[in-house]
């Protein structure tokens, strides 16, 4: 439902193509960067675990895709403070880049399965987790193809801006967290 508001200024903290849609109001140099960038949706799978696994006493394992696995890395959240139960394990697992097209409309059943049968691959071997969640983001990170570093110095260097408005999101620094906080 479209309403109006009126504002001294605003921040687009939302992904580029859809700061592009909602702006009526952009220059055309504008437009025509946040349309050309590029988002991928992501997969992450939630491990909840009756202990925190042995094989992990850091924060993340990267897996190489070389090695032909439907995860890309394992990320333990049970040492950020109050994330899990006490002496529980609670694991974040993102699937690879390869994979989340195949595993995007499965059940999530099967997608915690084949990451499951991934996981076994790795040090961490067979995991019997308590829960499994599963959690998609259809625009989770911005792609930054060829040309993208151009296009992007010639969008924050440009002198002809729309007045008062201010974009934030990975977009503009680099893709993931850091970028979108970096931004804001």
């Amino acid at each position: 439902r479209a309403r109006r508001v009126f504002a001294d200024g605003v921040v687009m903290a939302v992904p580029a193509a859809r700061a592009a849609h909602v702006c009526a109001k952009l220059t055309p140099e504008e437009r025509g960067h946040l349309s050309s960038v590029e988002t991928q949706r992501a997969i992450a799978v939630h491990l909840l675990l009756d202990e925190s696994p042995r094989a992990l006493p850091f924060y993340a394992l990267h897996l190489p895709s070389q090695l032909g696995l439907d995860v890309s890395r394992v990320c333990v959240e049970h040492h950020k403070r109050d994330a899990a139960p006490p002496g529980a394990g609670l694991l974040r697992v993102d699937v690879g880049a390869r994979s989340v097209e195949r595993l995007w409309s499965r059940d999530d059943d099967k997608v915690g399965a084949r990451v499951l049968e991934s996981l076994e691959r790795t040090p961490l071997g067979r995991l019997r987790p308590r829960r499994v969640v599963v959690h998609r983001v259809d625009e989770a990170v911005s792609r930054f193809g060829p040309g993208s570093l151009r296009r992007l110095r010639a969008f924050l260097e440009r002198e002809e801006r729309t007045p008062r408005l201010a974009f934030a999101g990975d977009h503009r620094v680099g893709p993931y967290t850091e970028g979108s906080l970096t931004s804001g």
